[in-house]
């Protein structure tokens, strides 16, 4: 695609607009068809440089037959096609073994000092998309890597914590627990440490959005993308959560200097939830509400390993404030008293009722084969959607 660019470029500047035309549809097919699946089209073209590497096999052999190559202008032909297929194959071996092995291969090796021949310029472009979709294949083997390296090394700090257990009920004089396992647990901590800090790394480097193709320029005053990753994927815990009830904290971090003084600056946002799918924003929506309903610590990221009860009455708040804040109309007493109902089932008073994370976000309603949160949220996606006039006139 970088390469569609610069000749598109080129042909703008000289006004050929059938050029123009012809690369816009190209790089719209390639990115629409390819852009998600780099080792399809790479497997096309290496299966493109095995065909020209025949054909020019066969032509040197006709060649050869014909009694040409005793010819200078034959001869000199029949080198070119041979330096040429050798370094296609050399090209075909390279794809190959990336696609075998599956593991990254930096762009330079494909930036050989090949002839201008269209063959060779080919084979560079090959061996760029073979080069990308290998990084591609291989940021997974790798995060699958150290996510089990760093599984290893927390099961290993837990076994550590066992000896500790063992050694407070059974030790003896000279006991090499005693002795070891502090230095051991050091280690093991400060070995998780590191990997964690190497995992964590930047994955899209800063770039201004109008110009994608050239990364690191940002321009004072205009907004840039960036994209960070820890390459280590989530490790096994104890505590079972799904997706939406895991939370994390973004922190920031700068360093001030003024007249000589340093001065280190950290903050952090409140608990957020991370989604995969956008089907997932009710339940990540209802999480943030529960978090925030019921506690001021704003670093507790553990809050659904045991999610503490909720009263009707901070409930009732928290879905009148929904309403509110999506329309400009809360909620009444009756309607409140109708959602109680669908909640907690048929009573006279609701004031101090208890309510459980389970029963207002994951356990189906009677006869319902969806929560109340989730039922909930339709209504006020309804309201938003088709009688939001009707509703703010009450």
């Amino acid at each position: 695609l970088g390469e569609i660019d610069q000749q598109y470029s080129r042909f703008l500047q000289e006004s050929n607009v059938l050029y123009q035309h012809n690369l816009r549809r190209i790089k719209q097919f390639l990115q629409s068809r390819y852009l998600e699946k780099p080792m399809e089209i790479a497997r096309i073209v290496a299966r493109c440089l095995w065909e020209e590497s025949r054909l020019l096999q066969t032509a040197a052999t006709a060649a050869q037959q014909g009694g040409q190559a005793t010819h200078p202008t034959a001869a000199v032909v029949t080198e070119k096609q041979q330096m040429l297929e050798q370094h296609l194959q050399d090209v075909r071996k390279r794809v190959q073994k990336n696609a075998l092995s599956r593991e990254p291969q930096t762009g330079s090796i494909w930036r050989t000092s090949l002839p201008h021949e269209g063959g060779q310029r080919r084979a560079f472009r090959a061996g760029t998309l073979q080069g990308s979709a290998a990084r591609a294949d291989a940021g997974s083997s790798c995060s699958r890597r150290i996510t089990s390296l760093a599984e290893s090394q927390l099961q290993t700090r837990q076994q550590i914590k066992k000896l500790e257990e063992l050694q407070q009920k059974v030790s003896y004089k000279g006991d090499p627990i005693v002795q070891h396992r502090p230095m051991l647990e050091e280690r093991i901590v400060e070995l998780f440490r590191n990997l964690m800090k190497s995992a964590f790394v930047v994955e899209r480097q800063p770039c201004m959005p109008m110009h994608p193709d050239r990364p690191l320029v940002i321009k004072t005053g205009v907004q840039f993308t960036t994209k960070v990753r820890c390459v280590a994927g989530p490790c096994d815990s104890a505590a079972s959560l799904i997706v939406t009830e895991e939370l994390h904290l973004i922190t920031f971090e700068t360093e001030v200097y003024h007249q000589g003084l340093k001065i280190d600056l950290e903050t952090h946002s409140l608990p957020v939830v991370v989604i995969s799918n956008i089907c997932q924003m009710p339940n990540a929506w209802a999480s943030i509400l529960w978090y925030n309903m019921l506690t001021n610590n704003p670093k507790n990221v553990n809050f659904f390993t045991k999610p503490p009860i909720g009263t009707w009455d901070q409930v009732a708040e928290v879905l009148s404030w929904q309403f509110s804040s999506t329309t400009k109309r809360g909620l009444s007493i009756e309607q409140l008293t109708t959602l109680a109902e669908k909640l907690l089932g048929p009573g006279v008073n609701y004031s101090g009722c208890q309510i459980t994370w389970a029963k207002f976000c994951k356990e189906n309603m009677a006869g319902k084969g969806f929560s109340f949160w989730v039922w909930l949220d339709n209504i006020i996606d309804l309201v938003k959607k088709y009688i939001l006039a009707l509703w703010n006139e009450g």
